[in-house]
């Protein structure tokens, strides 16, 4: 029993050094664990507390706060909406003829769009989201459907199907001048509107019950037009021809006194522009349109005291301004650019006085008269003078090409040399830049003859004291000598107009007994013949798409400047009008004068 006792003792001596030791061998991990929990958590403590701490604090926050708002398809568009903006792409055609359906109404949120021609709406910068798209046209049902604009992908092309409640009537526009096919002209009629398309078709929706209706017809660049439309299904029966805007200006005594008259390129809407006074001369009245048709200058004997008056015509607002006028006659040359050049022969000069001839330009722009050149004399009567005259003259991109030619009385045609010398001449329309081309010196007599021989390029004939006579060309600003004949001098050679853009030439050509029309380059190159063995004859320019025809003197047509006349491309026919007794060949810039 004492033995049990005591090794029981020793167990308990044994197991308590165990205590022991457990205890010396954790002890040191708790001291150990403790303190670094307290560091960790002093750590975080302390760099939440910094200012980068916070922020990242937050930024947190926001990351959690934006992925639970995303999880909610409303939140989710309404915050990528304010970022992400897509394009819609809708299509909206007829249910039955499957053709585009143009000018309905789509509506998508908050914008609202028209269809176009080929029945497409494009609405730009949509928010994503979750929408509604709405399309409406009268005689149409409306109709509308769920649209999604997506965050991630592209959103997906709308066609759609409207179903007409009324008639399908097909309206077909063209240009009246030149039959072509005009897109996007807009038809409204019956409360409703449609688009041509690329084929100058529209389809419109009306009214069954009504057997027509009234239309308005309108393009930029051409004028508006009212016509009454058939309701009906059958093509071909509504045929819209519209006319190109523009006013014409011509002179009309229709009335018994010369008037300058303005009309529509169709002749519609004759407008007296300057009543004539009933003093106007018929031999000399004249008009001379500018190229681009804003000023027209009027030759015309307004006043009975007055030998010859000079006018500007502004067809914007139909004023009209004296330039000249006094006892002298004139001679209207042509326009370069808004510049009216025009010659002046004074009466009341003696032929042996200065200054009896002069060549005036005028600014339409700015209203300024300016004298590019005048004659000089010298002598003391009609037998005992000397003096000089300004010759045929002529326009050539910019600049005023003319001769000066002197003659003489008796005195020293038998008993004493003229002395001088003929000149060719150029200057500037604004009267700078004047210079001598070339001189002839004479004894006697000397003879310059000239010809427009191409739109850029002036032939001359000079004779020197009865001698054998030289030839010479003006090109490019110089004058050149050249071997020529007399029967290749004065060979038919047409006045060449000039476009309002200066790249095309109109001229026409005798063959047969008839005239030949051409629309050439600008140096009266490449010519396409417009039409043959005609009576028609060159006017003018209307824009560089359109050329002025007369016939017969006293019928004014308008017809393309890019195709040839046919059967089924003739000429409109604008109206009658009254053709000056006065023509002027060869001056080229500027219309209504042959």
């Amino acid at each position: 029993m004492a033995e049990d006792k005591k090794e029981t003792l020793d167990d308990i001596d044994l197991e308590a050094e165990n205590i022991d030791e457990l205890q010396d061998t954790q002890a040191p991990e708790q001291t150990v664990e403790k303190p670094m929990e307290i560091k960790k958590t002093s750590k975080l403590k302390r760099f939440l507390s910094t200012r980068k701490g916070k922020v990242v604090t937050v930024l947190v926050f926001v990351l959690i706060v934006v992925a639970v708002l995303f999880t909610i398809s409303t939140t989710r568009y309404a915050i990528a909406g304010t970022i992400i903006k897509k394009n819609v792409h809708i299509t909206v055609t007829d249910s039955v003829t499957k053709k585009p359906i143009s000018d309905a109404v789509v509506k998508l949120g908050d914008q609202s769009v028209k269809t176009s021609a080929s029945g497409v709406a494009d609405i730009a910068n949509v928010p994503v989201g979750e929408y509604s798209i709405s399309i409406a046209k009268k005689y149409y049902k409306d109709t509308s459907s769920a649209y999604v604009v997506p965050i991630l992908s592209s959103p997906k092309e709308v066609s759609t199907d409207l179903q007409a409640t009324g008639r399908q009537v097909e309206v077909r526009v063209t240009n009246l001048v030149s039959k072509a096919a005009l897109a996007k002209a807009s038809i409204v009629v019956g409360g409703t509107s449609a688009i041509t398309d690329d084929k100058g078709v529209a389809v419109v929706v009306l009214p069954a019950d009504k057997p027509s209706l009234m239309a308005t017809a309108s393009l930029t660049g051409y004028n508006d037009k009212k016509v009454n439309v058939i309701v009906t299904e059958q093509t071909g029966k509504n045929n819209i021809t519209l006319t190109p805007e523009g006013k014409l200006f011509y002179l009309s005594n229709q009335t018994g006194t010369i008037n300058v008259m303005k009309s529509d390129l169709d002749g519609s809407n004759p407008t007296v522009v300057v009543k004539g006074t009933g003093n106007e001369e018929r031999n000399t009245t004249s008009l001379l349109a500018a190229r681009d048709w804003r000023y027209v200058a009027l030759s015309a004997r307004r006043d009975a005291d007055q030998k010859g008056q000079l006018y500007l015509v502004d067809t914007k607002t139909g004023a009209l301004k004296i330039i000249d006028h006094g006892d002298a006659n004139f001679e209207l040359i042509g326009w370069s650019d808004h510049r009216f050049i025009y010659k002046v022969t004074r009466n009341n000069k003696k032929i042996w006085e200065a200054g009896q001839n002069a060549l005036k330009s005028y600014d339409a722009d700015a209203d300024k008269l300016t004298t590019l050149d005048q004659s000089t004399a010298e002598g003391t009567s009609t037998y005992n003078y000397r003096r000089e005259v300004i010759g045929i003259t002529y326009i050539l991109e910019g600049k005023i090409v003319y001769a000066k030619l002197w003659d003489a009385g008796n005195h020293y045609l038998y008993y004493s040399p003229i002395g001088k010398k003929d000149s060719i001449v150029s200057i500037n329309p604004d009267g700078s830049g004047k210079k001598t081309l070339k001189e002839f010196s004479m004894q006697h007599t000397a003879y310059i003859d000239q010809k427009l021989y191409e739109p850029q390029e002036i032939s001359y004939r000079v004779q020197v004291d009865n001698g054998v006579p030289s030839f010479y060309r003006y090109e490019d600003g110089v004058i050149n000598s050249v071997s020529n004949t007399d029967e290749k001098f004065y060979d038919f050679y047409p006045t060449y107009l000039v476009s309002p853009s200066g790249s095309k030439t109109f001229w026409y050509e005798y063959r047969d007994g008839k005239n030949t029309l051409f629309v050439g380059d600008k140096n009266g190159k490449n010519g396409t013949m417009i039409t043959s063995l005609s009576d028609y004859s060159t006017y003018g320019w209307f824009s560089d798409d359109y050329l002025l025809l007369s016939k017969g003197g006293s019928e004014l047509y308008i017809a393309p400047a890019n195709k040839a006349l046919s059967a089924d491309n003739q000429p409109v026919k604008i109206t009658n009008y009254f053709k000056p007794g006065i023509n002027y060949p060869g001056y080229g810039y500027g219309y209504g004068g042959i």
